[in-house]
């Protein structure tokens, strides 16, 4: 089913990673991946590559963009407490963090971790049920704490796209990987 596939009369370019809030509301990126770029903006699509957000108890997308200062904005997530948004900086290699109000605003933008770019762009982003930021990455997946100190990572030999935490505890890790 699909929820929104404009916001204010335009298309959305191609979006991609989305997140689900406790309070219902969805948020998702719309980096361009699908090779219509934003760099002019296209007719009949959106002024560039935002996060929107979707409130599905009225039914629209936030069409002043949540987040518009990022060029490619790819995988997102929510700390424990939801007080922060986590945002994959694609093309700066970067993690941002922002915080999140009770009337889901978002202040700051700060960068969080960066990813050497010798190991690809952060991809999907999860965090864990103790507040650990995982990033996937072209070599595996990158371990920080909340406070933003790399503290391990998982390498594999391929490349991961996405993640997410699952089983009856959310402790067991899920990874999506090109063949």
């Amino acid at each position: 089913t699909t929820l929104a596939s404009t916001c204010a009369g335009l298309k959305f370019y191609s979006p991609n990673d989305v997140v689900v809030k406790s309070d219902g509301t969805i948020w998702f990126t719309d980096p361009g991946f699908n090779g219509i770029t934003a760099n002019p903006p296209q007719p009949g699509y959106q002024g560039g590559h935002y996060v929107y957000r979707f409130d599905p108890a009225n039914g629209n997308a936030t069409c002043a963009p949540v987040i518009s200062n990022v060029f490619h904005p790819n995988g997102l997530c929510f700390s424990p407490d939801e007080k922060l948004l986590y945002l994959a900086d694609y093309d700066a290699h970067l993690i941002r963090v922002y915080s999140v109000s009770s009337s889901n605003t978002l202040s700051g933008g700060s960068i969080f971790a960066t990813l050497d770019t010798g190991n690809g762009s952060p991809d999907g982003i999860r965090c864990d049920v103790e507040g650990r930021v995982y990033s996937s990455s072209a070599n595996g997946i990158w371990i920080y704490l909340p406070d933003g100190r790399l503290i391990g990572r998982i390498i594999t030999s391929r490349t991961v796209a996405n993640l997410c935490f699952g089983g009856s505890d959310w402790r067991t890790l899920y990874i999506t990987a090109q063949p």
